[in-house]
């Protein structure tokens, strides 16, 4: 035991509701006998028909204060009950003799007695970049994927592995990500909660793609694109539809095959139909010519 409250005035005031409970018990009682009476005389035309609905209401009112008493009971017993909750306590805010209070959820002055701190499973919140909601979505949904592993900085070594367990409703439009929380379990209690750590989320497998340097893929009104290089040297405005991008590579759904070259440098100085050559290196002293990388089949993406 580490905190005893002192609950004489909260058992107190349960047995007093429950003393009330039994009175108006009786009193309901009570009213079911005169609706049964008032009934009858009814049935035998030596009563009112208003007679018996003041009884029928006085049953229903003394029916209604009997919920309304077992109400009271059950708040009564919550303040009596113990914090629904397993995990690891942290500092005690209190010493013996000290008066506690409860929050009147308008003032801050309330004082916790301590902190109990869920251990296992932990929650790891993070955020991911709004061009990755498509995949936090099946990631979310396809119980094959949304895997998730930590690490530490510097160190590649697993330190423990869960599945993602939540995506916000909104993307956060001052940062344009949008939070994400993890569940881990965490039974030999290695993970802290307020620890730092590494995510490592594996949103799946997606075969097919074509995988691009970043930089290659230029914006437009009409949608993102890319200058591919034809094999006479000229370059084609070409739309792409880019299905991810993770650091300095970018996934391609569609527009796009493995092995076409596209130009990765210099795009303002090209328009549809350009010829290009592949760019000297910066220092040359002629002005460097569009530099060309070649497209790559992709594994994989979604980490």
């Amino acid at each position: 035991l580490l905190i005893s409250l002192d609950d004489r005035a909260l058992k107190a005031q349960l047995a007093k509701d429950q003393a009330t409970l039994a009175k108006d018990q009786a009193m309901l009682v009570s009213a079911q006998a005169d609706l049964q009476r008032a009934k009858d005389l009814v049935a035998k035309q030596a009563g009112t028909q208003q007679t018996y609905d003041q009884a029928l209401a006085a049953q229903k009112a003394a029916a209604a204060t009997i919920d309304a008493d077992k109400a009271t009971i059950d708040a009564d017993t919550v303040q009596l009950s113990y914090a629904t909750i397993t995990g690891r306590l942290g500092a005690v805010n209190v010493s013996v003799g000290d008066l506690v209070t409860t929050s009147n959820g308008n003032s801050g002055s309330s004082t916790p007695l301590v902190t109990i701190t869920q251990m296992d499973p932990l929650q790891v919140n993070f955020t991911l970049p709004e061009s990755n909601l498509a995949l936090l979505h099946k990631a979310l949904t396809d119980p094959q994927q949304g895997n998730v592993m930590l690490t530490k900085d510097g160190d590649p070594t697993p330190i423990g592995k869960g599945t993602l367990d939540f995506v916000d409703s909104s993307v956060d439009t001052a940062s344009g990500t949008i939070a994400t929380r993890a569940s881990i379990p965490n039974p030999d209690l290695s993970l802290w909660p307020g620890q730092y750590v590494n995510v490592v989320l594996d949103a799946g497998t997606m075969p097919h793609m074509t995988s691009v340097p970043t930089v290659a893929v230029q914006p437009s009104q009409k949608g993102p694109f890319v200058y591919v290089v034809k094999p006479d040297n000229t370059v084609e405005m070409r739309p792409v539809q880019v299905a991810l991008t993770e650091g300095q590579n970018s996934a391609i759904s569609d527009g796009l095959k493995s092995g076409e070259k596209v130009v990765v440098e210099g795009q303002t100085r090209l328009k549809n139909g350009a010829a290009v050559h592949e760019g000297k290196t910066a220092g040359s002293g002629d002005q460097a010519s569009p530099k060309v990388a070649e497209a790559d089949k992709a594994g994989g993406a979604g980490q």
